[in-house]
C-alpha cells in the first residue's frame, strides 16, 4: 500500500491572520499534524500544499516536502478539493500513483500518530475514514436562519412536525457527529470522482466514522484556549 498525508494549508487566513503559524503546546499549529504523520509507520511521505512562505521555510525542520500551491487555489472562494487534487497530482508525478491519501488540515491539533494508525486500519473496503466528534448541543432540529429580520428553523417546519421527536429534547434526533477536521483518509481514485456524497465530496460513499473527544479546527479567536487545552488530552478513539 502506497500511503501518503497531503496537508492543505494556505497563507490568507482571514478570521485569525497567520493561524497555522501560532504556537500551540511548543510547535507552529501546522506542525501538529504534520508531527503526527511523519511519526505514523503507515504512511511513506509527508508533503504540504501551502503559499505561505514560512511554512515552506519549515519543512526540513520537521521533515515534510513542499508543493506550491497556486494562486489560483488560494483564495477564500476557491475549491479545497482542487487544492487537494492539484497535491496529489505533484505527488504521483514525483512517487508514482498512491493507494491511499492522508489528508490534514493546518489549523488543528487534535491529532497524533497513533490515532493516525488506527483510523488507516480501519480503512479495509469504506471508501475513507473521517475523525468526528459527537455534538448532541447542536441537533439540526434546532438550528435557525434569519429571513427578513425574522428568525425561522433551518429545516422546514413541515418536515419537523412529520418527524414525531420531542423537538425541545437536545438529544431527541439522536446522536449528532460533526467532522472535526483532525483528518481524512480516503482511497486515492475516491478522491477525483465526481459523483460523492456533499458535502465533502473527496469522502466517497461508503464513510467510516473515527471517534474522538470533541476537537475543534481553530477558526476562530474565541477558540484558540480551547484548541490548546484540548491538544493536551487523549486524542484516540472513545
Amino acid at each position: 500500500m502506497q500511503i501518503t498525508a497531503l496537508q492543505t494549508a494556505r497563507a490568507g487566513s482571514k478570521s485569525i491572520p497567520k493561524k497555522n503559524l501560532l504556537e500551540i503546546n511548543g510547535y507552529p499549529l501546522f506542525a501538529h499534524s504534520i508531527k503526527a504523520a511523519t511519526n505514523c509507520s503507515l504512511i511513506n511521505s509527508v508533503w504540504c500544499s501551502t503559499d505561505d512562505e514560512v511554512i515552506k521555510s519549515l519543512s526540513k525542520t520537521y521533515n515534510f516536502n513542499v508543493i506550491d500551491r497556486p494562486k489560483n487555489l488560494c483564495g477564500d472562494n476557491d475549491s479545497h478539493l482542487d487544492a487537494m487534487r492539484h497535491g496529489v497530482n505533484i505527488i504521483e508525478d514525483n512517487l508514482g500513483k498512491q493507494d491511499v491519501i492522508v489528508l490534514l488540515l493546518g489549523n488543528v491539533s487534535g491529532i497524533d500518530s497513533k490515532c493516525l494508525t488506527e483510523a488507516i486500519t480501519m480503512l479495509e473496503d469504506y471508501d475513507s475514514i473521517v475523525s468526528v466528534s459527537k455534538q448532541n448541543m447542536y441537533n439540526p432540529f434546532r438550528a435557525m436562519k434569519i429571513i427578513n429580520d425574522e428568525l425561522d428553523t433551518y429545516i422546514p417546519q413541515q418536515q419537523i412536525k412529520n418527524s414525531n421527536i420531542p423537538i425541545n429534547e437536545k438529544n431527541s434526533a439522536g446522536d449528532i457527529y460533526y467532522c472535526n477536521g483532525n483528518f481524512w483518509i480516503t482511497k486515492r481514485d475516491i478522491l477525483f470522482q465526481d459523483d460523492n456524497k456533499l458535502p465533502y465530496q473527496w469522502l466517497g460513499k461508503h464513510i467510516r466514522p473515527y471517534i474522538q473527544d470533541v476537537f475543534l479546527e481553530l477558526d476562530a479567536p474565541w477558540q484558540r484556549d480551547y484548541v490548546e487545552k484540548s491538544s493536551k488530552h487523549f486524542k484516540g478513539r472513545i
